[in-house]
């Protein structure tokens, strides 16, 4: 019974503790948008709140919805593997390093806008999105990997020298611990950032049947109140997504 009523306080407790904010946040919201008193610069909390369940009771915005989604969802995929491949190949090759280390500082540093409107001359719009959703993540998954593995244990590499396992012993006993830390560490950041460039890409590329194009005819429109809804909304979706993937991930031990 005891530990029953310490559940419960812990609970309240904690819904107390995000309700907080959310009322402070949405009260001072209110009273900006009262003194700015136009719906085109600042809608209230509670027009927006009505767009989001338009928003969710409307079958088009869930076919968008989806669309994105899929691609958000391959180009994470995408990002990670070829970030883990190649960070992996450059850890185990000195001259595959060597060569590769330019070209991953130069998709780094080069602007998101400048990397969306140099792979619009190369592929289709539809793929836009999927395309530099990829080229955000590889840098940074590449060098965290890069960067986990050159951390392992000197020990256990002096080890592995004497008894010289296999390729694949090497990677599944000594390397593979170390890689699932690193994209573990990576991976609250992929998310964001796959969200944040796939409907970026969408918007700059207004392709068909996406988030991305349904918050620029928003804008275009000026239906400021849907435009704040489909953001909440995504950063609602983004949230949850984090939320599921990383208590699966602890959930499974690792």
């Amino acid at each position: 019974m005891a530990s029953y009523h310490k559940k419960t306080s812990i609970m309240k407790n904690r819904l107390i503790k995000k309700t907080i904010p959310l009322v402070f946040w949405a009260s001072l919201w209110s009273l900006a948008a009262f003194f700015i008193g136009n719906d085109l610069i600042l809608p209230g909390p509670w027009d927006i709140g009505r767009q989001m369940i338009n928003l969710l009771l409307d079958g088009a915005y869930w076919s968008s919805f989806f669309t994105s989604f899929g691609k958000i969802i391959l180009g994470l995929g995408l990002g990670l593997f070829l970030g883990l491949i190649l960070g992996y190949l450059s850890y185990l090759s000195g001259g595959f390093r060597l060569l590769l280390d330019p070209f991953i500082g130069l998709i780094k540093t080069t602007p998101v806008a400048a990397l969306t409107i140099l792979l619009l001359v190369w592929i289709s719009s539809d793929k836009l999105s999927l395309a530099l959703i990829v080229m955000v993540l590889l840098p940074s998954v590449y060098q965290d990997i890069l960067n986990g593995l050159d951390r392992l244990d000197p020990n256990l590499l002096e080890v592995s020298k004497v008894y010289r396992p296999s390729w694949k012993n090497s990677f599944k006993y000594l390397h593979w611990d170390q890689i699932l830390l690193s994209l573990k560490e990576n991976l609250t950041y992929s998310l964001g950032f796959a969200w944040k460039a796939g409907i970026s890409g969408e918007i700059l590329a207004q392709a068909y049947n996406s988030l991305g194009n349904r918050i620029y005819q928003a804008k275009i429109y000026l239906n400021i109140a849907e435009l704040f809804a489909h953001i909440l909304l995504l950063a609602l979706a983004a949230s949850l997504m984090e939320k599921v993937i990383l208590s699966r991930w602890r959930k499974n031990g690792n």
